[in-house]
């Protein structure tokens, strides 16, 4: 065969070559494009969120916990999108949000939960949050009341427990527990699956769900990059105080919780001493997590208390609800 002919057939070869190896190297591209997550910086830290539906704000704020994620919405989100856009978003060191050795305290995730209504969802929202996320979302309520139009509360921290700062001990804890070597170790016992389900068995109604929030939760807690928020939550930096906001709150209430025991009742007279126009639901066989575990009749129990039904009346109610800040 002439050399030229070879040649051509060697050109021929290694275009074929390159363009299979190209459609390979693009491969994993399409797959990134299927991550329901969008994300932006603030601060130097990429921040992952979620925008789904249409109508008016709702903005999720996740529990500030081992675990806590915008996933424990994931079965309310696909309801609430029917009426309002749903806003979801990961606070730094949890999620799918940046995980570094940063050092995290409450002033940090509070500063993102306030630039985030004011500079992403841009309206009046109704704010909905589970556990200790309660105490923040009913931060920004009060501190910048124009902003939100109503707070939904799921079985609130912050009362009592977790509504105080370290302290000192509590800060000298912290800073050993920082250590490299001790907060990896620290990081290995508390996010096993035993030391998880041991530490949320009683929120859960039954052993399907608790085993799939803990599917859910340790992605990310598991990961080298989450021992630095992991040391700051057992440590209490992540603190924030409910009663105080409450007390100025001016919005409508809504207290959510599960039929876990007497303390939950404790909880709801706790809450309606501080602030007596709260109204409060009981999801029946749902414990402390009812939007997880119960996600339709929690649905129900919102959206009755908004006042929405899905009729056209229905419809204008919804539009007044948001406006532009």
């Amino acid at each position: 065969m002439p050399f030229r002919h070879r040649y051509s057939k060697f050109l021929t070869s290694l275009v074929m070559i390159v363009a299979i190896m190209g459609s390979a190297l693009q491969a994993p591209v399409a797959a990134e494009s299927t991550d329901p997550y969008s994300y932006f910086t603030w601060r130097d830290y990429r921040i992952a969120y979620r925008i789904e539906g249409s109508g008016p704000a709702l903005l999720l704020v996740h529990s500030v916990d081992l675990g806590g994620s915008s996933a424990e919405w994931d079965k309310v989100i696909p309801l609430f999108a029917q009426h309002f856009t749903v806003y979801s978003f990961d606070f730094p060191g949890f999620g799918k949000s940046e995980r570094s050795e940063m050092v995290y305290t409450s002033d940090l995730l509070r500063d993102l939960l306030r630039d985030f209504v004011v500079g992403v969802v841009r309206q009046k929202a109704i704010l909905m949050a589970n556990g200790l996320g309660c105490a923040y979302a009913a931060r920004i309520a009060a501190d910048v009341p124009d902003a939100v139009s109503h707070l939904i509360l799921i079985s609130p921290q912050g009362l009592v427990r977790m509504g105080h700062p370290p302290g000192p001990v509590g800060h000298i804890f912290y800073q050993l527990f920082r250590l490299p070597g001790l907060s990896r170790m620290i990081q290995k016992l508390a996010v096993s699956r035993d030391a998880l389900r041991m530490r949320y068995r009683d929120q859960f109604a039954n052993d399907l769900d608790l085993e799939a929030y803990l599917d859910l939760s340790r992605l990310w807690l598991k990961q080298r990059e989450s021992k630095a928020a992991v040391v700051a939550i057992l440590s209490g930096q992540l603190n924030e105080n409910l009663k105080r906001p409450l007390k100025r709150m001016k919005v409508p209430i809504l207290l959510m919780i599960g039929d876990a025991g007497p303390g939950e009742h404790r909880l709801i007279r706790r809450i309606k001493k501080v602030n007596p126009a709260t109204r409060a639901r009981v999801i029946h066989h749902s414990r402390r997590w009812p939007q997880f575990t119960q996600p339709e009749a929690f649905y129900d129990e919102v959206t009755q208390f908004l006042g929405i039904y899905g009729t056209e009346e229905d419809k204008e109610v919804l539009s007044e609800i948001s406006s532009p800040l």
